[in-house]
């Protein structure tokens, strides 16, 4: 008898592991829900996206990833767009991005060559990405790098156009602004309401600060004169001189949007990227 219970036990014990081993099987491999909701992270070796024969992806933020990131990320409920932290691990530093195309070889992920200098990458270093929500931008603050960013005579159409290739802003980011044969860079010194965000469909206060560089200034001459009636010299107001342009804000800021994203939005096939509440 005692044998027989012995056999009965290790009978019942051993239905129990495969009933739990196969609940275990279901939610892995069936897509029962457990692990919808679980963000996306890999980790590749990453290269500049000339790699690819992809440079006018410098001009943005948007990087490349293999097609079995798609394949993860269809599996989750990631709405669009996409939007990834990437973190040098090794060196702590971290930014974020959107994707433009799945086509990288598996292992691998393809990035704007500004992005590996900000994040103090080389040429097959890892990387790891993951997928995050961000509040969408309402104030920002650049710093130019260049003093000759003041010469531009549309600094506001320049700037709004070239944001437009950007999906995120983060604090502490150089991000290139091209125009004609020129490359200015902006650094990313504040941001509200977050470190990080959206900057798709969005209308944003923008401010500048001084440049690091002392700007140079031109001594004007000074001429004394004296008017014809005794009176004293004066200057009206439409003479006087803004000498420090940083100072003022863009009005009504700048606005980025992105025709792709406006188009399936219409079609109501994406959401918007505003956090849920």
């Amino acid at each position: 008898m005692r044998l027989n219970n012995g056999r009965l036990k290790v009978s019942a014990l051993h239905k129990f592991y495969q009933w739990l081993f196969d609940q275990f099987d279901s939610i892995i491999h069936r897509g029962n829900g457990f692990f919808d909701n679980a963000p996306f992270v890999a980790r590749y070796r990453c290269y500049p996206v000339s790699f690819l024969g992809k440079e006018a992806m410098e001009r943005g933020n948007k990087i490349s990833m293999p097609p079995s990131a798609l394949n993860e990320l269809a599996s989750r409920n990631i709405t669009w767009p996409m939007m990834f932290e990437l973190r040098n691990d090794i060196k702590g530093r971290s930014s974020h991005a959107g994707v433009l195309e799945f086509i990288s070889e598996e292992g691998m992920c393809h990035i704007p060559y500004w992005m590996m200098q900000n994040l103090g990458l080389e040429e097959g270093d890892f990387l790891t990405i993951r997928n995050v929500r961000l509040p969408k931008a309402e104030w920002v603050k650049f710093r130019p790098r260049n003093d000759n960013y003041w010469e531009i005579s549309n600094p506001k159409a320049v700037l709004e156009t070239a944001l437009r290739n950007f999906t995120t802003l983060t604090v502490g980011d150089q991000i290139p602004i091209h125009y004609l044969t020129n490359v200015y860079e902006l650094e990313v010194m504040e941001l509200r309401p977050s470190d990080a965000c959206c900057i798709i469909e969005t209308d944003m206060e923008v401010e500048f600060a001084e440049s690091r560089k002392k700007k140079r200034t031109e001594q004007k001459q000074v001429i004394s004169g004296k008017r014809l009636d005794g009176k004293a010299s004066v200057v009206r107001e439409d003479e006087t001189v803004v000498a420090k342009p940083w100072l003022n804000k863009l009005k009504h800021g700048v606005r980025t949007s992105c025709e792709e994203f406006e188009r399936l939005l219409r079609l109501g096939r994406v959401a918007s990227c505003a956090p849920r509440r």
